[in-house]
């Protein structure tokens, strides 16, 4: 049962740990997420409205319905746009 055969190589896609719609190349969104957030001025309200965004951009393309995807990734660009205007 915890046998492996080390010839055989498995090709499956770690949909948990490493989903394809949220890598590019050798990058993936959470590469980017943890990047940005050692240099911004959001808050961490804010900071989490554009993690949500980013990740619909990343992946609108390669998983599910593009126009969904697009649709989510503008309603947290608008949030975000509010607590900006809230700002000021």
């Amino acid at each position: 049962m915890g046998w492996k055969d080390s010839s055989v190589n498995d090709t499956r896609e770690d949909l948990v740990n490493h989903p394809p719609h949220y890598k590019y190349g050798n990058v993936e969104i959470l590469d980017i997420i943890k990047e940005k957030s050692k240099n911004t001025r959001m808050s961490h309200y804010e900071f989490g409205i554009w993690g949500q965004m980013i990740q619909y951009l990343f992946r609108f393309d390669l998983k599910g319905d593009w126009e969904t995807d697009l649709k989510k990734a503008r309603f947290y660009l608008d949030a975000l746009i509010k607590e900006e205007n809230q700002r000021k």
